[in-house]
């Protein structure tokens, strides 16, 4: 059993009701829903948890910028990759 802190109530549409109802979200179904990779699902826990996990937010924070920074630079070294290739196939 995972702690409440990363679990949210959000109002949806569920199909089959006419309103919006209250729905209990776990972050790691999100995470699994989203297909979010390693760094990204990391980065989503920690802001889930962020103010509702005993201790400093500043540590959550820092996680989620890590975790983001991580996701930013492998982005990067996907385009460098990408770029690489096209040079050398000489489509540049």
């Amino acid at each position: 059993m995972r702690p409440d802190y990363y679990k949210v109530m959000v109002r949806a549409r569920v199909p089959g009701h006419a309103e919006f109802v209250e729905v209990e979200v776990e972050c790691f179904d999100l995470i699994r829903a989203l297909r979010f990779d390693f760094f990204l699902g990391n980065a989503l826990k920690y802001l889930f948890r962020l103010g509702r996990k005993p201790g400093d937010r500043r540590t959550d924070l820092a996680k989620v910028r890590t975790y983001c920074h991580q996701v930013m630079q492998e982005d990067e070294r996907r385009e460098r990759a990408a770029a690489d290739e096209r040079k050398r196939k000489g489509e540049v």
